[in-house]
Order: structure tokens, then C-alpha cells, then sequence
């Protein structure tokens, strides 16, 4: 979708359109999962709307140089506009628990529950995350350092994952 600033938000949606809506705050290293047989399963079992955006830069939705964790919460705001859902629940895994909580706090009334599950702190950089294992600590450390030819030496490893 284009949201007002002329920039994309990539996402999808899995599961029955009557589900509870469930907004999916993915990782630092991995986008929205594309429906799968077992998501289907799953979410038509539990009765859930699964809708997991793409933050910016990630996936198909677009960069937003300077962008802060409040500012995500704008796009979801637009998002949750467009699909016509006055509330959802939220469940943020890893690096996408500081967004979850962000749109809890920028938009309350739209937001009902908050699940995190491994959830970085937003208090302080991951690399810094207080009793975080040493060699991902090491790596993230490496990523906040040197960002740029992070994501180019990751998006060269793309289609190698891919094919195995």
C-alpha cells in the first residue's frame, strides 16, 4: 500500500477475514512469513486475522531514513485505516517487540493485548541487550557498526539461503 508520505508498507494477511486481528511485529533479521499451509491451519483454527506489516527499508515496503520507533506506529496507524479494523492485539518476536510496544503507546485505543516473545529492550541498543549470549551480542555489534555493507554482503547471501 502507499501510505501518505508517497513511501510503500509491504504485508500480508493470513487467515479467515471474520479472525480476531492479530498485528505480527517481525524481526531484525527476517520479514512477514508469506502464507504457508500450517499458517493457514493454524490461524483458521484459532480464529485469527494474522497481519504482518514489513517495517521500513525491509521486504517490499520502503526506506524511511531517520525513522524512530513512533514513527512505525504512524504506518501501522494507516495500515489499521485501510483495512477498516478499529483494534488489533499484538505479538512482537525479537527485534520487533520495541515496535509492538510503540504502537501500544502511540495508538492505545486501537490496541487491546501485547505479546512479546524474546523481545529486545528499546531502552537500549541490542548490541547492548543486558545478559544477551556474547557472539550475538558480537554480531549485532557488527551490524550497528558497519550497517551498509552488512546489508549488502545479506542481500548477496539472499538466493544462496534460498536455494538451500
Amino acid at each position: 500500500m502507499r501510505l501518505r508520505d508517497g513511501r510503500r508498507l509491504a504485508y500480508t494477511i493470513t487467515g479467515p477475514a471474520s479472525g480476531r486481528p492479530v498485528l505480527y511485529c517481525h524481526g531484525a533479521i527476517g520479514t512477514p512469513v508469506h502464507a504457508t499451509v500450517d499458517l493457514e491451519r493454524i490461524t483458521r483454527r484459532l480464529a485469527i486475522r494474522y497481519i504482518a506489516p514489513s517495517r521500513p527499508g525491509i521486504g517490499g515496503s520502503s526506506a524511511h531514513a531517520g525513522r524512530t520507533l513512533l514513527d512505525f506506529a504512524v504506518d501501522v496507524e494507516q495500515l489499521l485505516d485501510r483495512l477498516a479494523l478499529d483494534h488489533v492485539d499484538i505479538a512482537g518476536v525479537s527485534a520487533g517487540g520495541p515496535y509492538a510496544l510503540a504502537v501500544a503507546h502511540a495508538i492505545p485505543e486501537r490496541v487491546g493485548r501485547v505479546a512479546l516473545c524474546s523481545s529486545l529492550s528499546p531502552l537500549c541498543a541490542p548490541h547492548r541487550t543486558p545478559g544477551m549470549q556474547r557472539r550475538i551480542r558480537l554480531a549485532l555489534a557488527v551490524v550497528h557498526g558497519a550497517p551498509q555493507p552488512c546489508a549488502k554482503l545479506g542481500n548477496a547471501l539472499l538466493p544462496l539461503i534460498a536455494r538451500h
